[in-house]
């Protein structure tokens, strides 16, 4: 956080709802989980504002037709202030742009209304600069990682330095100089990215097709691929959620607790949570060991289809099927692993369901598998892992220029909100003066007649 003492000559360090004119806070609504067609209405998603710019197709149709209020609308221009998510995107905000769909605030996104609309570029660049996150995190409430909540009260309360107009002004044509230079190197790294994993695919098709060793069975005498479903080569099961309000379910529990969000990675390593030996015996849990095949059956945003294989001995939510290769079969875990990557997509396709479409052991059971001949089926893991082990370290290097990437963004943001990025005027008139006027106007402003019942909540900051 920025020390008052510590600003440039000028500069106040003003709370954000002393820039504010009124805060609309939206309203959670009966939706289906699709964005709206051109002739529906739809609410935004707190993923609408969390990556740093506004996307209209993180969005849900609303089936609540009564309830449809314009003034929920988001229009061209709106600072939108996500109130609630986990810790690191708790606080995010956009300014809205191209704005093509009728869609309206949801319970967890707030508009934030300013005195002047030129401080609204400030303001976001401010909120998205280490500092303030780092206020953001402070001030947000919850005891969760997984959600956290700030309200319009803390949120008034975030302290922005802001400098005399002129500077103010100098420092948005820099800063937005230094940051779309930044954004283009970045954006050639994403692109590189982006052809790597289209290329992990392609190995992994080329994988489970038979392309891959096309050159390899050359000359060779073969046996041909047959197939098999999971089920014919594999016990399938999965867990349960033990009731949580039952301590003796979780308190001091011991045996590793798996739930599809740990899925993300190959190989799960560890757990998060244990549960113990009562909840195992009470609540028909199956300890699965080492080996075993993990796919995520249902799960926010990409989760579902989601393959890992299980480095530790642990059992698992009902959210997650476990694959146990039969001994006579175990051989064929390796390739087995290679297809279910490669079948995320299909797998995501598979699931069943209405709004929120799920996989269920059935459909796992019946997914057939490709069985090459097993000497082939070794080459084909040779191979592929020397092919993966190089993308990887390709990625890893991307990586790590993003990451550079970031930090460097910080660095300008920490120079700009300090006043080191441009030159002073001491003749500028200080940002205080403007901060008077602000105040002034909003002591003077009568305010309008009231807003009619079911409308956004305009909020005097």
């Amino acid at each position: 956080m920025i020390d008052s003492g510590a600003l440039s000559a000028g500069w106040s360090l003003v709370p954000l709802g002393e820039l504010l004119t009124a805060i609309d806070s939206g309203k959670s609504f009966k939706c289906e989980e699709r964005p709206p067609e051109a002739h529906e209405v739809g609410v935004i998603k707190v993923s609408a504002v969390s990556w740093g710019e506004y996307q209209e197709s993180e969005s849900k149709t609303c089936v609540d037709a009564e309830r449809i209020e314009p003034d929920y609308f988001v229009r061209p221009g709106d600072f939108l202030f996500s109130r609630a998510n986990t810790i690191e995107l708790v606080g995010a905000c956009v300014i809205a742009g191209r704005v093509s769909k009728r869609l309206m605030l949801s319970d967890k996104i707030l508009r934030l209304h300013f005195a002047m609309e030129d401080l609204k570029p400030w303001v976001l660049q401010y909120l998205r600069s280490k500092a303030g996150r780092d206020q953001i995190e402070l001030l947000a409430s919850g005891n969760q990682e997984s959600m956290r909540n700030i309200g319009q009260e803390r949120l008034r309360q975030i302290l922005v330095p802001l400098p005399p107009s002129n500077e103010r002004e100098s420092i948005g044509f820099k800063l937005d100089e230094l940051l779309s230079q930044l954004a283009a190197a970045s954006g050639e790294v994403s692109a590189a990215t982006r052809k790597l994993i289209r290329y992990r695919q392609s190995l992994l098709k080329s994988a489970v097709e038979g392309t891959l060793t096309a050159a390899w069975r050359r000359g060779k005498a073969t046996s041909a691929w047959t197939s098999a479903t999971i089920g014919e080569l594999a016990d399938v099961g999965t867990g349960v959620t033990p009731l949580r309000s039952n301590a003796r379910f979780f308190e001091g529990g011991s045996i590793a607790w798996v739930t599809s969000g740990a899925l993300n990675a190959p190989v799960v390593t560890a757990a998060s949570e244990f549960v113990t030996e009562a909840a195992l015996a009470e609540c028909r849990l199956t300890t699965y060991p080492p080996g075993t095949l993990l796919v995520a059956m249902y799960g926010e945003g990409k989760t579902r289809g989601k393959c890992a294989e299980l480095g530790i001995a642990a059992t698992i939510n009902q959210a997650v099927a476990a694959i146990v290769l039969r001994t006579a079969f175990e051989h064929r875990r390796p390739f087995l692993k290679i297809f279910l990557w490669h079948s995320y997509e299909t797998m995501r396709q598979m699931a069943s369901g209405g709004v929120q479409p799920n996989l269920n052991l059935q459909i796992i059971k019946n997914i057939r598998v490709p069985l090459p001949p097993v000497d082939e089926q070794h080459e084909i893991v040779r191979l592929l892992d020397e092919l993966l082990e190089a993308t990887k370290a390709q990625e890893d290097a991307l990586s790590r220029s993003l990451a550079m990437a970031s930090a460097q963004r910080q660095n300008i943001l920490r120079a700009a909100f300090s006043g080191q990025l441009v030159p002073q005027d001491p003749s500028d008139e200080p940002a205080s003066a403007l901060v008077d006027r602000i105040r002034a106007q909003r002591q003077t402003a009568a305010p309008t007649a009231k807003r009619k019942a079911g409308r956004p909540a305009k909020v005097a900051a």
